[in-house]
């Protein structure tokens, strides 16, 4: 009776096998969810990095995702 309830214990209890495979699954994918936040801040730096070394890369954002302009220049919109 005793080593019936041991096994019991062992595979089915709180801290049992069964839960140490659940919390090493859950480990791994949340070690995968940081690495990929990880990997999006780290672009996400370098294109701060870009902008703050480079006055180029401010006017090429502001030309593309504001349609700013330069005085005097005009712009033209090519419609295919």
């Amino acid at each position: 009776m005793i080593f019936i309830w041991l096994q019991h214990s062992l595979w089915l209890g709180d801290n049992g096998i069964k839960e140490s495979l659940h919390v090493s699954k859950e480990i791994s994918r949340q070690e995968e969810k940081n690495d990929k936040i990880k990997n999006d801040i780290d672009q996400l730096q370098a294109e701060v990095d870009a902008i703050n070394n480079s006055s180029e890369i401010i006017e090429e954002i502001a030309r593309s995702k504001f349609n700013m302009i330069k005085p005097c220049e005009v712009f033209y919109r090519f419609v295919s």
